[in-house]
């Protein structure tokens, strides 16, 4: 069973308080009722040897990193801020090893003004198996969320960055969290944006259910990150990291005016059309059905 599936059955298990949470369960953050002007962003990702890193790599500062930043990149997506953060340990290593991991934790916390507040530990049952869950909390105006769901037939998808080959490339340890970007976008240009983590076909795909309509994909446009192969690669290998979203056309020229971020390339990738019954996501030159030309992306399989 993959990862998709498990969440579609597993998810309705659980009552929501209709009171006070206002996104139920599938998007980058939960969002929940805090201020009179805003909303609380609360998020959980992990880090598992073997999945999300190599267990004998040398930098291992970059390990506690990187659970930091995924975490980051999903308030990026919603629009909103970090404040705080637990985290918890199951793992076999030495001292000497989880100092190095958590030291590289604090670094990054540091960088972004995160105040790691908590957390838990236990021991592993095998040799070399570590995993690391963080739970993040941050902030975002109310005015300014950004939703999955909102997405509509007519906007524009535009993306930051480039795609593929994050492996081998270091990236999927070195990527920078598109937050500042992210805060930008949700003030006044975007309310439909999300974190590219599992591939940008895959997220695409979730994207575009969530707000139930289809995406004709300019293939040809899509920004290949050093070392990429083949549009393949660029399509589904994930942990790029990346933000796409959704643009009103009479928003364009002035999001690509004011756009304050030179280092960082935005790219409109397709537009998206409502929902037609026949392909979710198609080819915008060739009207192939892209979903069945690839694999999507990555899934965690269960069982």
């Amino acid at each position: 069973m993959r990862e998709d599936e498990f969440l579609k059955r597993v998810v309705p298990f659980f009552k929501q308080d209709k009171a006070r949470v206002v996104v139920d369960p599938g998007d980058d953050c939960a969002v929940l009722k805090y201020t009179s002007g805003k909303y609380m962003l609360f998020a959980a990702d992990q880090v598992v040897s073997g999945i999300h890193y190599e267990y004998d790599m040398k930098n291992l500062a970059l390990v506690g990193a990187k659970l930091l930043k995924r975490n980051i990149s999903d308030i990026a997506a919603m629009g909103g801020n970090p404040l705080f953060a637990v985290v918890t340990v199951s793992a076999s290593s030495s001292y000497e090893r989880l100092e190095k991991i958590f030291k590289g934790l604090a670094k990054e916390a540091k960088k972004w003004n995160v105040s790691v507040c908590g957390g838990d530990f236990s021991g592993a049952p095998r040799k070399n198996t570590e995993a690391f869950s963080l739970s993040i909390i941050g902030e975002v105006d109310k005015k300014n969320v950004c939703l999955r769901a909102n997405a509509r037939p007519g906007d524009l998808l535009y993306a930051t960055g480039a795609f593929g080959n994050s492996y081998f490339s270091g990236h999927h340890l070195k990527f920078v969290p598109r937050l500042d970007e992210g805060i930008f976008l949700a003030n006044g240009f975007t309310k439909a944006m999300m974190d590219v983590s599992d591939g940008l076909l895959l997220d695409l795909q979730r994207f575009c259910d969530a707000s139930n309509v289809s995406l004709k994909l300019d293939t040809g446009k899509v920004p290949w990150r050093k070392g990429t192969k083949d549009l393949k690669s660029a399509l589904t290998d994930g942990e790029d990291h990346e933000l796409i979203f959704a643009v009103k056309p009479s928003s364009e020229r002035k999001l690509l005016k004011s756009w304050p971020f030179p280092k960082v390339k935005l790219e409109m990738l397709g537009v998206f059309e409502k929902r037609n019954g026949k392909y979710i996501i198609s080819d915008l030159k060739s009207g192939t059905n892209l979903l069945k030309e690839y694999q999507p992306g990555y899934e965690h399989r269960i069982g």
